[in-house]
């Protein structure tokens, strides 16, 4: 079977986040009063949001999924060759805000929607690939100037909304779960425990890898 080749190939990029979510796909309220049922009020309140914040990051490194909305820029060398596509990280999708480039003359240069110069795929579901972007119908990308490293930039929002008017965050409830497992083991066991000569493997949390695996995007 013939494989397609790699859409950076020849590029480097990278990734950066510019707006964080506004909020955590867990409440520290939830976690506190109905999976850990913590006795001893809100006196752990900034360790359980500690623990809400990790198992984020953890499974959104995971998954290499954004799990709540936020703002990230793509950041390549320059465009493809030609109308070759660039492949959007950390899905879902959920629009393009701007591709921005340095033109061969090093001016900036920003790509327009009207008339368009490009276009958008932004698959959408639990288990969504990553968005595409490619040149308008018989266009090409444009030449930037090779002098700038980092010559082009993709801003983007990404990450799991329910569709509605105005939008609301909407992660896998898999997912989340998992953060749960995983969260009620770190606040229950706070340090590595050894038998033998080993270190001992925790049900709990190979579950929730395993969870989490079930979303990794390639």
């Amino acid at each position: 079977m013939l494989r397609r080749a790699p859409w950076d190939e020849g590029l480097a990029w990278h990734t950066n986040q510019i707006t964080p979510p506004l909020e955590q796909p867990l409440t520290v309220a939830v976690v506190r009063d109905t999976h850990l049922r913590v006795t001893n009020g809100t006196i752990e309140d900034d360790y359980i949001t500690r623990l809400i914040r990790t198992t984020t990051q953890v499974a959104e490194r995971v998954t290499r999924r954004a799990l709540m909305p936020q703002t990230r820029e793509l950041v390549l060398s320059r465009f493809p060759v030609g109308a070759g596509r660039i492949e959007v990280p950390w899905p879902p999708l959920i629009e393009v805000v701007s591709i921005d480039y340095v033109d061969p003359d090093g001016t900036p240069q920003t790509l327009t929607v009207s008339p368009p110069q490009y276009q958008v795929s932004a698959p959408f579901g639990p288990t969504c690939g990553k968005g595409v972007l490619v040149p308008a119908r018989g266009e090409t990308w444009p030449s930037t100037d090779v002098e700038t490293p980092d010559a082009v930039t993709v801003t983007f929002r990404c990450g799991y909304i329910d569709g509605g008017s105005p939008e609301q965050a909407a992660p896998p409830e898999d997912i989340v779960h998992a953060q749960l497992l995983m969260i009620g083991e770190m606040y229950k066991q706070r340090s590595e425990s050894v038998i033998g000569f080993g270190i001992s493997v925790n049900p709990a949390v190979i579950r929730a890898r395993d969870l989490w695996r079930e979303y990794r995007v390639s």
